[in-house]
C-alpha cells in the first residue's frame, strides 16, 4: 500500500468514487456518507480538496494480478509477432488456420496489408532430399525445447530461412508422415 502524492491522481480516484454504483462494495470509511458528500459537490471543490496536503489517498496493488497482467499482455503481443511473421513469410491458409485460427479472408486482408512484394502463389520451391532430411532433423531438435508449435516454425525458419514457411510446413508434414509409416527412413 502507499500514498498518493499527485493532485491528479487524487482527483481521479474522487472521480472514480463518484461513478461507484454499489455502495456494499465500499469499505471501510468509504461508507455513503462520504459518498453523498462526493456527489453533493462541483467537480471545483473535488479539484481543490485533491490539492490539499491533508487529504490522504492510499490505493493497495495486487502485485500478483499486475504481473499476472503483464505476462498475459507478453503473450498476446508475442501472438500479435508472430501473425505477422508468419503472413509476411507466407506460410499457407491451412498453416494459419491450424496455427493461428485464422480464416483465409483475414488471411488475404493481412497479406495485402503487411506484405509488399507480391507472391507469385501456388506451390512454394521445395528443398532438395537431402535439405528435406536436415530440415526434419532440425524440427526434431526444435520440438525437444520448444512445445508451442508456432514458435517451433519459427525457430525452425530462423535456421532456414531461404524458405517459404509454406516450403518448412510442407516438409514437416511430408516427412512426418514418412517417419509415422517407417521410422527408419529418416534418422
Amino acid at each position: 500500500m502507499f500514498e498518493l502524492d499527485d493532485p491528479v491522481a487524487k482527483r481521479l480516484v474522487l472521480e472514480q468514487l463518484l461513478q461507484a454504483d454499489d455502495e456494499n462494495k465500499l469499505s471501510g470509511d468509504l461508507g455513503p456518507d462520504l459518498l453523498d458528500a462526493l456527489r453533493n459537490r462541483s467537480l471545483h471543490d473535488l479539484i481543490r480538496i485533491a490539492e490539499m496536503k491533508q487529504l490522504a489517498i492510499c490505493v493497495s496493488l495486487n502485485a500478483s494480478a499486475i504481473l499476472s497482467c503483464f505476462k498475459r499482455l507478453d503473450v498476446m503481443k508475442r501472438y500479435q509477432e508472430l501473425l505477422e511473421y508468419f503472413v509476411r513469410n507466407w506460410a499457407t491458409p491451412e498453416m494459419m488456420s491450424s496455427l493461428f485460427r485464422i480464416a483465409p479472408a483475414d488471411l488475404r486482408t493481412m497479406r495485402s496489408k503487411l506484405c509488399h512484394d507480391k507472391h507469385a502463389g501456388g506451390r512454394p520451391s521445395m528443398p532438395t532430399l537431402s535439405e528435406r532430411e536436415e530440415i526434419y532433423r532440425q524440427w526434431i531438435e526444435i520440438s525437444r525445447t520448444q512445445v508451442d508449435t508456432r514458435e517451433q516454425y519459427y525457430v525452425l525458419h530462423q535456421r532456414f530461412p531461404h524458405y517459404a514457411l509454406a516450403a518448412l510446413w510442407a516438409t514437416v508434414h511430408e516427412l512426418s508422415r514418412i517417419a509415422h509409416k517407417s521410422p527408419a527412413v529418416v534418422p
